[in-house]
C-alpha cells in the first residue's frame, strides 16, 4: 500500500514536466497492484492524466473529458476531446487494470 504522506512528495513531482515521464513509469507497477487490491482508488490514475494533460495537452488512461478541464487550463479551446499519449499503451494498462 502506497503511504498517504508520501502523496505530496509524489504529486509534486508529477507537477514537475522534467520528472513527469520517468515518476508515472515507475509507480505505475506500485498503482496497479495496490489499484487492484484495493488500497487505491482509480483518483490516482485520474491524477496523472490530469497532470499529463497540463504538461502537453494529452491523457495516457483516458480518465477525462474536456468538459473537466477548467477553460483556463485549455491547451487548444477548440479541441472536442483530450488526446491520449500512446493509445495502445492506453489499452494495454486499462485492461491490465480491468476497465475494459
Amino acid at each position: 500500500m502506497i503511504q498517504k504522506d508520501y502523496n505530496y512528495v509524489e504529486l509534486h513531482n508529477l507537477q514537475r514536466a522534467n520528472n513527469f515521464e520517468k515518476l508515472w513509469k515507475s509507480f505505475y507497477p506500485f498503482y496497479k497492484t495496490s489499484y487492484l487490491n484495493k488500497d487505491i482508488s482509480s483518483i490516482k490514475f485520474r491524477t496523472v492524466d490530469f497532470t499529463k494533460y497540463r504538461h502537453d495537452g494529452k491523457q495516457i488512461f483516458d480518465l477525462l473529458k474536456i468538459e473537466e478541464i477548467p477553460k483556463h487550463w485549455l491547451k487548444n479551446p477548440n479541441d472536442k476531446e483530450i488526446p491520449l499519449k500512446d493509445e495502445l499503451e492506453t489499452k494495454k494498462m486499462r485492461k491490465e487494470l480491468g476497465w475494459f
